[in-house]
């Protein structure tokens, strides 16, 4: 167990990462993971945090709330648990848990460490969860609506294209 050596495996961890290598940057991940010293540093929380990430990429979703999971319980710092909240959620919306990815996404939400990036991306999916799986047109056009008042409307290509299939399906 070697603090340095940790850091150096979840520094590689970040690189391939950046280069979209999930299969590298899982390598390095749980390589730091076995090396770290304890888990009450913050990079291991973070090494877990991103080895979630790349799980959910290649879909390896027990995989991925495992890790999720066990990186909320290692959390260091108040400012990564909206981040960990926001893709518990994700997890639960891609294995088809609506209920567990509403509520995690209304958590993200309330939670006011949550940065105004994830609180839209929350809006967003909370969106897509009322057309896609309750088929809720009025409700979806209120989250597009709230999710592009809440981002002034920076990102308005995701908007516009879900209320035109909103649209779509309600002259269907």
């Amino acid at each position: 167990k070697d603090y340095h050596a940790a850091m150096a495996w979840y520094t590689l961890g970040c690189v391939c990462s950046e280069l979209s290598d999930d299969l590298d940057a899982i390598d390095a991940y749980l390589r730091a993971l076995e090396l770290f010293p304890d888990t009450t540093v913050r990079y291991y929380s973070l090494a877990e945090q991103n080895l979630g990430i790349h799980y959910l990429n290649l879909q390896m979703l027990d995989d991925a709330l495992a890790t999720f999971r066990s990186c909320q319980r290692h959390l260091t710092s108040d400012k990564d648990r909206a981040y960990v909240h926001y893709y518990i959620a994700l997890t639960h919306l891609y294995r088809e848990e609506y209920a567990e990815a509403e509520q995690g996404f209304q958590s993200s939400w309330d939670d006011p460490s949550t940065s105004r990036f994830l609180k839209g991306e929350s809006l967003l999916q909370r969106a897509k969860i009322a057309f896609h799986h309750h088929a809720d047109y009025p409700a979806t056009l209120d989250y597009i609506d709230r999710h592009m008042a809440f981002t002034e409307a920076r990102y308005p290509g995701v908007d516009y294209s879900l209320r035109g299939d909103v649209f779509y399906a309600m002259a269907m």
